[in-house]
């Protein structure tokens, strides 16, 4: 029951590597293109089994199980306006994803860990050129180092491509770079000085990076507004309450779990939040406390419209709006301004 990206990531790049390089090796033996010995290689036989099971769990994802569950359709991927993730944009995130730092000074460690980061990437495609030129490795190393590549240039052009360009995208392609350093630590094809400082280098750049973030996490607050808003909730007395966003979960873990949350686009996200809080029996008469993000007011100004509430708390993030009871909420969640709200909303994050 795969999706397209998986297609993308691992299914599609296997089976174009094993057919280019076969019918590469056929050209250079002076061979006719005898397609049917394509098949009798056991390798391509097993990666175009693979591409045709991870086409029909595809097919049957799209076709069958979406007639149950509401999810991300790959068919509502297209081509955005060439040049609109500009080359910055994209190299950018594959550079964050490894610790770039920005806004930083040249000679400061964070610099000189970024100045690190690029000499290891470029020393990390010297060596990918080293080991497949070299027939000193195994041609089923040497194909797991295409492979990556392959994997990794496609990826990097769909992500690029598509109209919802994000950065974590880049993951699972840029794993593929750890097996291949891997290949490469081993390789004596490769200069030793040049393999060595290829890994010291990623190795620093990612345990530095890693130690850096880890520390921030520690001393910087992320949830320091979401934990004023569950103070004020709590003491307030409100045990039910719903949410635009996302917040509601860390809400009721801050307040172990006196405060009930919910989200308000329940039709549509029914995998994030418990249905029983839509239950007229659950709490029904109790006030709800509708917690709105400062994102949603700036993005939807139609917010600004509430009607049959008051705001009873706001701060850098949050605004909080209190409602007689459920069944108020509910009517004010039925008006047409907010379905075009949420139904906005749900196209912004396809």
């Amino acid at each position: 029951m795969t999706s397209l990206r998986y297609l993308i990531q691992f299914i599609g790049p296997l089976f174009l590597v094993y057919v280019l390089i076969s019918l590469i090796n056929m050209s250079k033996n002076d061979t006719t293109y005898d397609f049917k010995k394509l098949f009798k290689n056991k390798p391509i036989l097993y990666s175009m089994l693979g591409m045709l099971v991870a086409i029909i769990g595809f097919l049957i994802n799209q076709v069958v199980i979406s007639r149950f569950y509401r999810f991300s359709f790959s068919g509502t991927f297209r081509f955005g306006t060439f040049g609109d993730i500009s080359f910055g944009q994209w190299f950018a995130g594959i550079l964050n994803f490894f610790g770039w730092r920005n806004d930083i000074s040249v000679l400061s460690p964070s610099g000189i860990i970024n100045i690190f980061l690029i000499t290891a990437l470029v020393l990390f495609i010297l060596c990918s050129i080293d080991f497949i030129n070299s027939s000193n490795n195994s041609e089923t190393s040497r194909y797991a180092v295409i492979f990556a590549l392959v994997s990794m240039g496609i990826n990097i052009f769909a992500t690029v491509s598509f109209c919802d360009f994000k950065v974590y995208y880049f993951v699972g392609p840029l794993m593929w770079i750890i097996p291949c350093i891997a290949l490469f630590l081993e390789s004596t094809a490769i200069i030793s000085l040049k393999r060595y400082m290829c890994i010291l280098l990623f190795s620093i750049s990612v345990l530095t990076s890693s130690f850096v973030t880890y520390s921030e996490i520690q001393l910087i607050d992320a949830n320091a507004e979401i934990r004023e808003v569950a103070e004020f909730v709590e003491n307030s007395g409100y045990t039910l309450g719903f949410d635009s966003r996302d917040p509601g979960a860390i809400l009721t873990y801050i307040t172990n779990g006196k405060v009930d949350m919910g989200l308000v686009d329940y039709e549509n996200r029914k995998f994030l939040t418990s249905s029983r809080f839509w239950n007229d029996n659950f709490k029904q008469n109790e006030p709800i406390a509708l917690i709105v993000s400062k994102e949603d007011f700036d993005d939807y100004p139609e917010l600004n419209g509430l009607e049959n509430c008051k705001k009873v708390y706001s701060n850098a993030l949050y605004t909080v709006f209190d409602f007689k009871n459920k069944q108020v909420l509910k009517d004010e969640l039925n008006k047409e301004k907010f379905k075009s709200y949420l139904d906005q909303r749900n196209r912004d994050d396809l």
